[in-house]
């Protein structure tokens, strides 16, 4: 939702939505585990991020974008 971080407690990845588009696209804020700055950028479904954290690699996907609610859902998963 935008204006709220989400902060994943297994990987430390920080996410936060800074605005959405009506056009399904989203600005929002990442911050990896291994930078010491988060970077913004414009995203839409099916962006993805390739992470370490702890000694694993991850990937960050968004999975929908959604104007009206204001939100962007993602998932994190290990990747194989």
């Amino acid at each position: 939702t935008r204006g709220r971080a989400y902060i994943d407690q297994t990987t430390g990845l920080v996410f936060t939505v800074l605005s959405v588009d009506v056009d399904q696209r989203a600005s929002v804020a990442v911050k990896l585990p291994s930078k010491n700055a988060a970077e913004e950028i414009k995203v839409f479904p099916g962006w993805q991020w390739k992470f370490e954290s702890k000694g694993s690699e991850y990937i960050l996907t968004v999975i929908e974008i959604n104007f009206i609610g204001d939100s962007v859902k993602i998932i994190i998963e290990r990747a194989v």
